[in-house]
């Protein structure tokens, strides 16, 4: 009914296949889109007044620097509220201790530093990134891998969106400094959920490399190879080679 109240803004996409989870969803999306430019949209969180016009403007400084046909995206800072959007942190970034200027192919493959929700790609970066592979954590953690890869990442250091934590969320925002070195040390080395996020990187770094071997450039292709290939190594190899290659997480 909303979309036939709005004819020409909406388009209503067929469900019958079932569920298919978030990524599942925006490749769906990903796959349809063919506009010069895409926003996400999802979550319960609130767009800020100017979120797009202040993002595309973003867009348009960086496409003026680059050439034609590069892969551009641009994602902003986010306000971090309460579920009844009173204020914890004015900033994201700050709040879970992220630096989103560290954006190079190698800090990307083991942390995600753009949320899907801020970002604004064009279709040069989109169409480079679709079809999403199913080894894909989130949809915007392999959009971003893509963006860092093969074009380039513009930040805009402000909120343009309230994020917000009300207990259930999918991902939330963990604060830095929360978890005392200690148990950040004990759940690196042995938990079982960082296990399974290691091994979810080497398989986005295998695909990566497969896909845009190409583009990527030797020592970026060099530095995913490194990563996608860790478990062939011993456990006590492991940091040396992911040490060696470059590869490290930026926090």
């Amino acid at each position: 009914s909303y979309a036939a109240s709005h004819p020409g803004f909406l388009r209503l996409l067929d469900g019958s296949t079932g569920r298919r989870g978030p990524s599942g969803n925006f490749a769906c999306l990903l796959d349809q889109a063919s506009a010069d430019y895409v926003m996400f949209c999802d979550q319960d969180d609130v767009w800020l007044p100017g979120k797009v016009a202040e993002t595309m403007a973003a867009m348009q400084r960086m496409e003026a620097e680059q050439q034609r046909g590069m892969p551009l995206m641009v994602h902003t800072d986010l306000m971090v509220v309460d579920r009844d959007l009173n204020q914890m942190s004015p900033s994201y970034a700050q709040y879970v201790g992220l630096n989103p200027a560290r954006n190079c192919f190698a800090a990307l493959l083991m942390v995600n530093i753009a949320a899907g929700c801020t970002m604004l790609v064009n279709r040069a970066l989109y169409e480079l990134a679709r079809p999403l592979p199913p080894e894909t954590l989130m949809f915007d953690y392999w959009v971003t891998q893509v963006a860092a890869g093969t074009g380039k990442i513009a930040y805009l250091d402000q909120p343009t969106i309230l994020y917000r934590q009300h207990g259930a969320n999918v991902v939330g925002a963990m604060p830095k400094g929360k978890a005392s070195l200690w148990h950040k040390a004990k759940r690196l080395l042995l938990g079982k959920e960082t296990m399974f996020v290691l091994v979810a990187f080497s398989h986005h770094a295998a695909v990566l490399s497969k896909r845009y071997a190409d583009r990527l450039g030797l020592r970026a292709n060099r530095q995913a190879q490194v990563l996608a290939g860790i478990w062939s190594r011993s456990r006590w190899l492991r940091f040396g080679a992911l040490w060696r290659a470059g590869v490290r997480k930026p926090t």
